[in-house]
């Protein structure tokens, strides 16, 4: 269970974001949304213990989330940042790298495996060989979550989620599996069990 009770955090200039409190629970679909600047990205990185938070506390499990605690959790956290970041390598790499992170390195999926879950997602084949920066945003994004349905964490994080039938479909199957998926957007489009105008 996440839980976020009084949580600000800081936004550029000296600012702060207004607090809020939410708990999420096993199988829930929760949003953030809100415009730009206004500290969405902040406040997933303060799940992970990777900013601090202003004033309130997160806790997952019960446990509070701080730096000294980060590297536990993103064992059970997946995050996808807004933007990832312009390196000179394939799709499949990108995709290797990420499953040669420490904390993932127990889920060793075959390539066959990931376009298994990438024909369920209408993602065309011949991106795999694909370079990372040649590859429309969109389609990244979609590329980063077809990798969760993999790595079956506790926790997923979506920064500013590209909203479309076929993602919904996607978190949809990831919360039937127990999952909790907390994503931002500026514009909400989707049904979901929380959602938190910020």
């Amino acid at each position: 269970m996440l839980e976020f009770k009084n949580v600000s955090v800081a936004l550029s200039h000296g600012k702060v974001t207004t607090p809020f409190s939410m708990i999420m629970s096993e199988g829930e679909l929760s949003c953030l949304c809100a415009p730009p600047g206004s500290g969405k990205t902040a406040l997933l990185k303060a799940v992970m213990g990777m900013a601090p938070v202003v004033s309130g506390y997160i806790t997952i499990d019960g446990e509070l989330v701080s730096p000294g605690a980060a590297q536990y959790f993103r064992k059970i956290i997946a995050y996808i940042p807004q933007h990832l970041p312009d390196v000179q390598m394939k799709v499949s790499e990108l995709c290797q790298s990420i499953f040669n992170i420490r904390a993932n390195r127990d889920v060793a999926p075959t390539k066959e495996a990931m376009l298994n879950v990438w024909q369920q997602l209408e993602i065309d084949e011949a991106l795999y060989n694909a370079q990372v920066n040649q590859v429309e945003q969109e389609q990244m994004q979609l590329i980063m979550l077809s990798i969760l349905s993999l790595l079956k964490r506790d926790i997923i994080l979506i920064d500013n989620l590209f909203q479309s039938q076929t993602i919904y479909r996607l978190l949809k199957d990831l919360t039937a599996d127990g999952a909790e998926v907390l994503y931002t957007c500026e514009d909400n489009l989707m049904p979901c069990n929380n959602l938190l105008k910020l």
